[in-house]
């Protein structure tokens, strides 16, 4: 089993990240589904921080007279808590052929809504991709983009 944490700098999560999803893609290859992606965060991840998968959060509508209603839910897919430095963040996979500004778009609203409505302050979001070699030219390195 390999230890990730013994080359990483204790203060950057951009950087574990991107050696969690260098070591995802070393063990298991390309081509599973998102869900199994999100799994193998989840057990690396869990071992370091606590963390939250598929967080079901209100979605907040305050209409025309300030009347507050939940009117949906979003589900997050990883809310990490690091304890030790007082931070939260938030991380979004997917699995599709490259990053755009919509799912950038998507993690500012959840990151907007969760500090507006919440009062859960996000210190950092994440997208984090698995291209689908099925939708590629070429099989794809996995992206991971700091978004806030």
């Amino acid at each position: 089993m390999t230890d990730l944490s013994t080359d990483i700098p204790k203060d950057s999560f951009h950087e574990l990240l991107i050696e969690i999803t260098k070591y995802i893609y070393k063990e298991i290859g390309v081509g599973h589904s998102e869900k199994v992606y999100h799994e193998c965060f989840g057990c690396e991840l869990g071992k370091r921080f606590n963390i939250e998968q598929e967080k079901v959060v209100p979605v907040i509508f305050k209409d025309t007279e300030d009347i507050i209603r939940t009117v949906g839910f979003m589900r997050l897919d990883i809310f990490v808590h690091d304890i030790a430095k007082g931070k939260q963040y938030l991380l979004e996979l997917k699995q599709i052929k490259a990053l755009n500004t919509g799912e950038e778009n998507q993690i500012q609203r959840y990151v907007s809504m969760l500090g507006t409505y919440h009062d859960c302050k996000i210190d950092e979001a994440y997208l984090i991709n698995f291209p689908d070699p099925k939708k590629c030219q070429a099989i794809l390195d996995a992206e991971v983009r700091r978004v806030v």
